[in-house]
């Protein structure tokens, strides 16, 4: 399975994300992970060049061509994971077991790891999250039908902590043209019809393995609904990062979220340069 992160400028929350990937995933021989990155500073590429140094099993593509690189990531595997550098994983994942949902559930249009029974809440709408009929299935999931559910339920194709089929994905794009994670997501939520009627339903964990921490934003193509937060901003948390300050992520581990994107008070600790993972 290939996992396909995509980052801008934010160091301390791809570290973070990195961390408690890693922290999660049960069989990381299963997996291969590509960071897709870009930097609009010198500054920021250098602390970039130190993940890199921490994390060597990661892959780092600097982006050149968007559109190019994500459909060259597609074609490695039949299965890919997308995260963005916002997103800490809270809850043990098996990549194996993905791959057999998917494998053996020709109906399903992908696996959801943010959401779970515990999302009430959608933040982007800020309005109460119901919660659709579920199937219990294996291995701690659930299954239901995306098309009869509402909010963050029925947005069944996006890139902050999903798994998707490779074939499905580059079958709803087909050539369409994307320049950022933002399009791309977009042209997956427009198109995602090309999927019916026989992808209809859609797995999630019965509580969410991931979220997001929307707290500073780096782009401006979507006007995504954030909480400001100055000591989150991203320059800031450079500094930080800087003087050697890391999102403590063993701290969330089992931290259970209201909604898919859910500000909170990250934890941080200091850690020695000779760490690495």
């Amino acid at each position: 399975m290939v996992v396909l992160v995509f980052s801008k400028d934010r160091a301390m929350q791809l570290e973070g994300l990195l961390a408690s990937l890693f922290l999660h995933c049960r069989e990381q021989e299963e997996i291969k992970i590509i960071v897709l990155y870009t930097c609009s500073h010198e500054e920021t590429k250098g602390k970039y060049k130190e993940i890199m140094e921490n994390y060597p099993r990661v892959l780092f593509w600097e982006e050149l061509n968007f559109f190019i690189q994500v459909r060259d990531v597609l074609k490695q595997s039949p299965f890919v994971l997308f995260l963005v550098d916002d997103t800490l994983w809270v809850g043990d994942f098996s990549p194996s077991v993905l791959k057999s949902l998917l494998s053996t559930s020709p109906q399903a249009a992908g696996i959801s790891l943010r959401l779970g029974k515990n999302i009430t809440y959608c933040y982007p709408l800020d309005r109460p999250q119901a919660l659709p009929f579920c199937i219990t299935q294996r291995e701690g999931f659930l299954l239901y039908d995306w098309l009869s559910a509402s909010l963050d339920f029925a947005y069944p194709l996006e890139v902050s902590s999903s798994c998707y089929r490779t074939q499905d994905i580059l079958a709803v794009l087909q050539e369409s043209v994307f320049k950022n994670p933002n399009e791309l997501e977009g042209l997956l939520a427009n198109f995602v019809v090309r999927l019916l009627p026989d992808k209809r339903l859609l797995f999630c964990p019965e509580q969410s393995l991931a979220f997001s921490v929307p707290v500073n934003r780096v782009q401006n193509a979507v006007s995504n609904r954030f909480s400001y937060q100055p000591d989150y901003e991203v320059d800031k948390l450079d500094v930080k990062f800087a003087e050697g300050w890391r999102i403590d992520v063993e701290k969330l581990s089992g931290f259970v979220p209201q909604s898919c994107h859910q500000p909170l008070e990250l934890p941080f600790k200091r850690v020695g340069e000779e760490q690495t993972r």
